[in-house]
């Protein structure tokens, strides 16, 4: 072998060696960043806060709660509608879009499609909670549990803003306007400024949030959308998908949103329905 060739093996295998070690390093770092959040988020005190983990969207919730996406090909166009929202990042874009219909309709099949889309890496991986009520299950339908969970959730997904919650006591309020602003709306503001600039919205998914026990779950719309009106100038970064039937009082609540931010499934086209 000739002084050339060997040069380029030795060069080859000094890069093959740096590679490696930078690789480790690499593996090394991720793994004390997921160890740090780890117990950044043991140090909480969500053992006491009101938490269901069959909240989630693909989370197993009983025979009785069947969870499902759209069929391949179907609802394109309500898709493209939400998925267009959630990425829209100028400061007209509204913070909360509401998706109504009769039962039956497709409501819950399109929020599972659209977590299941933003969950995905390739797409941003821009989930950072969902909780899908029910009225087959009491922890589902009572809506004290809603702002905690989502809370605990954004946590795991957020080392941030997890961070921001290292200061709120172990009980929660069980009034949910204290919820949304103690729990979510303050320590997102404080963690949005050390995130990234450039980083898209992450979205947050609540379905069927008529099977509140009680009706409530108008009462939760209207103290969400007024919090998040109030705060608006200065909560970027979060937006939220809701879903209901068209009861009277979440009807009248969600009028505020404007057509822009509101979407009926009976005014779909007969075709992007089929077989949903």
């Amino acid at each position: 072998m000739d002084q050339a060739s060997q040069m380029i093996t030795s060069s080859v295998v000094k890069i093959n060696e740096v590679t490696t070690i930078f690789s480790l390093q690499i593996m090394i770092a991720i793994q004390k960043d997921t160890s740090f959040m780890k117990r950044k988020i043991e140090m909480l005190h969500f053992e006491n806060w009101p938490i269901v983990h069959s909240a989630w969207y693909a989370a197993y919730a009983g025979l009785q709660v069947p969870r499902n996406k759209c069929t391949e090909g179907t609802r394109m166009e309500i898709l493209k509608t939400i998925e267009d929202w959630v990425l829209e990042t100028s400061d007209n874009s509204p913070p909360v879009f509401w998706l109504t219909g009769m039962a039956g309709m497709g409501k819950s099949t399109i929020a599972y499609s659209i977590c299941s889309y933003f969950e995905n890496k390739d797409k941003g991986h821009r989930l950072g909670a969902s909780f899908f009520c029910s009225r087959q299950v009491e922890k589902l339908r009572t809506r004290q549990y809603i702002i905690p969970t989502i809370v605990q959730q954004l946590a795991d997904y957020s080392m941030v803003f997890a961070d921001a919650l290292s200061g709120i006591k172990s009980h929660v309020s069980f009034v949910i306007e204290k919820q949304i602003d103690e729990l979510l709306i303050e320590p997102w503001q404080n963690s949005f400024q050390k995130q990234l600039a450039e980083r898209l919205p992450v979205l947050v998914v609540i379905d069927a949030l008529d099977e509140i026990e009680g009706g409530e779950g108008s009462s939760f719309v209207s103290d969400l959308i007024k919090s998040l009106n109030q705060a608006r100038a200065s909560m970027h970064g979060i937006k939220f998908l809701i879903t209901s039937r068209p009861d009277p009082n979440i009807v009248e609540t969600c009028k505020q949103l404007g057509t822009e931010a509101t979407y009926r499934l009976e005014d779909a086209k007969p075709a992007d329905a089929v077989q949903d």
